[in-house]
């Protein structure tokens, strides 16, 4: 009957060994996960934060373009109003002529140009909904391990 009892607490300490041994484990594999979303958590965080700052330049440098667009076509309606007011003969037609053409094709340049700044701020819209969707899912699988009862 001793040795029976024996047996069972060295069956019992070999099974408690082995459980304490796979809790450690356990343990090792959560604060390695915590680890490796913290770091995640932080990657995306700069890239959210790289991607706002994208987004802000672009928007900025898009408001100055449509600025420089519209002071341009300011010129330009002024410019036609001169060239409404003078006679042919009085003034000098191909000097008129040639400033047009510059100010439209500027305008064209610019214009062109905000289209490219544009297709960059969405381009630089989708990344940052793509990295706010990432931290959200980053915050909602964050998981942290219960605790055991003793």
């Amino acid at each position: 009957m001793v040795e029976n009892q024996l047996s069972q607490l060295a069956t019992q300490g070999e099974e408690t060994t082995k459980v304490t041994h796979e809790n450690a484990c356990l343990n090792k594999l959560v604060l390695r996960l915590t680890e490796d979303t913290k770091v995640l958590s932080k990657e995306n965080e700069a890239l959210t934060q790289s991607s706002e700052s994208k987004l802000n330049q672009t928007t900025s440098e898009n408001n100055n373009l449509k600025n420089n667009i519209l002071k341009l076509e300011e010129e330009n309606d002024k410019l036609k109003l001169k060239f409404d007011q003078f006679e042919t003969s009085d003034m000098d037609l191909n000097e008129a002529m040639n400033e047009i053409t510059y100010l439209q094709n500027h305008l064209l340049t610019l214009q062109d140009k905000l289209n490219s700044v544009e297709k960059e701020e969405q381009k630089l819209a989708g990344v940052l909904q793509e990295t706010e969707a990432k931290n959200e899912s980053l915050r909602e699988t964050k998981w942290r391990p219960k605790r055991s009862h003793k």
